[in-house]
């Protein structure tokens, strides 16, 4: 089931992807890879925050170093995106006009 929940996210169909997980999250809520594609759901859906909550709880707990590679990146990924929201922001408050007086 795990692997049907992979190709979902990987195809960016996340209401399958959750309906995939959510019984996994539940029978094997201590399997990192399984915690590992919530993050990623998290990171598809939008939800950066989640996503990185997840990503940070699992760098303390794994040992596979191919699963902490890729939570790195999940990680580098996401601080890229907020920061980008955070620019897009920031230019979004100075181009408006009615903050200029």
């Amino acid at each position: 089931m795990l692997d049907d929940a992979i190709a979902a996210i990987e195809r960016q169909d996340y209401g399958t992807a959750a309906q995939l997980l959510q019984p996994l999250l539940q029978t094997s809520p201590d399997n990192p890879w399984v915690q590992f594609y919530a993050g990623k759901l998290y990171e598809g859906l939008g939800e950066l925050e989640s996503a990185q909550n997840v990503y940070r709880s699992l760098l303390k707990s794994v040992t596979n170093t191919k699963l902490l590679a890729q939570i790195r990146q999940g990680i580098q990924r996401l601080e890229s995106l907020i920061q980008a929201q955070k620019q897009r922001g920031i230019a979004q408050a100075i181009n408006e006009p009615s903050n200029h007086r």
